[in-house]
């Protein structure tokens, strides 16, 4: 009886995961964490049933698509949410400057308002990378092309934005490091 007992269930565990599996295979791109949570749950449960690993491998393959998709959405939805920033216009370096001219006084800004996931540059580089490595996988995840077309939108715009904020830490770099050649010169 209990060998009969662990059959039924190994069927109705292979049943229940074919059938999560093609319901949400053609939906991967509106997929949810309750969905591949749900899914989670009947690969785990099927794998208790000695369900067959075929079965399995589709099931772990559907949800590692789906939780790829949704990551890729969520990172997109990231750098949707991180402020528009204006730049200066770069000086140019050939340009005569007037002698005479009272250097330009500089209007104190408020900082920059940054997300909490985007207050250090290495920061904001691996996201962009991460979502390049998620848009390169587009076939795979299922990402359709007018998501491509946003992604691609952002990685310019962070392109300049984190050239833009290393120019910044340069800045400051050198700054701090000029000021510290000052004060060590004030001292001798």
């Amino acid at each position: 009886m209990k060998d009969v007992n662990a059959f039924t269930a190994r069927l109705i565990s292979e049943r229940n995961l074919r059938k999560q599996r093609d319901l949400y295979d053609d939906s991967i791109s509106t997929c949810d964490h309750e969905k591949v949570g749900k899914l989670q749950g009947l690969i785990d449960t099927a794998t208790e049933n000695a369900v067959e690993k075929e079965y399995l491998d589709h099931a772990e393959f559907l949800t590692g698509q789906m939780r790829g998709n949704i990551n890729a959405r969520e990172t997109l939805q990231m750098l949707l949410n991180y402020p528009l920033r204006e730049y200066p216009e770069p000086e140019d370096p050939n340009a005569k400057k007037d002698k005479k001219a009272p250097p330009k006084k500089k209007k104190k800004e408020p900082p920059f308002p940054l997300p909490d996931w985007a207050e250090q540059l290495d920061d904001v580089k691996k996201k962009t990378a991460e979502m390049a490595n998620l848009a390169a996988k587009k076939d795979h995840l299922k990402l359709d092309d007018g998501f491509i077309v946003k992604v691609k939108e952002q990685l310019a715009r962070f392109k300049q934005e984190i050239a833009y904020r290393k120019m910044q830490e340069d800045e400051l770099a050198a700054w701090e490091a000029e000021k510290a050649a000052k004060k060590a010169k004030k001292k001798k």
